[in-house]
């Protein structure tokens, strides 16, 4: 950073590539071929237009991965399709155990990330399966009928808030969940 506190150290706005005092083991390398928008730079992003750096200079975005780490990507999409995976029970009725089982033994293997997302979608649904056993004995008692639907959008929603969480990098824990499988 210069004395004014933005980014155009090593960088000449408006030239095709950084300047001569560029490091270019810290500094992004010219991007010639590139798509114009925003890129990683020391202490911040650097915009692109498609042909030379410009002056625009933003701070860094939390939780943006950086090039070199976009194998996290993969892993961030498994546990999603584990939580998202347990829909399946709830549209079909059966078989929402099977899409977070098969992630938990396939890809579980390669990361522990997936791995617990798939641990904790499992325990969810079995959790849910028993949720629904209970509230439907209790139509019985008449507070089934009350429990039942708010176990069925429970059941629905969470996995989804899960997904989402589980895209964003988040290692997300269902508030309430009986953890039979660890």
């Amino acid at each position: 950073m210069n004395p004014e506190g933005n980014l155009s150290e090593g960088f000449e706005a408006g030239a095709a590539t950084p300047n001569a005092d560029t490091n270019f083991a810290s500094e992004p390398a010219p991007l010639q071929a590139q798509a114009a928008g925003w890129y990683p730079a020391p202490g911040g992003q650097r915009y692109w237009d498609g042909q030379q750096w410009t002056e625009h200079t933003a701070p860094p975005v939390e939780g943006y991965p950086h090039p070199a780490t976009m194998g996290q990507a993969d892993e961030r999409q498994m546990a999603m399709f584990a939580h998202l995976g347990q829909l399946v029970g709830v549209v079909s009725g059966i078989g929402g155990f099977v899409p977070p089982l098969i992630i938990m033994l396939t890809k579980g293997k390669e990361s522990p990330f997936v791995r617990r997302a798939a641990v904790e979608s499992l325990n969810f649904w079995i959790t849910g399966l028993i949720a629904g056993i209970i509230s439907f004995v209790l139509i019985l008692l008449l507070v089934g009928i009350i429990l039942l639907p708010l176990v069925a959008l429970i059941w629905f929603a969470f996995p989804i808030y899960a997904g989402i969480k589980a895209n964003e990098g988040v290692d997300y824990r269902y508030p309430f969940n009986i953890r039979l499988i660890s």
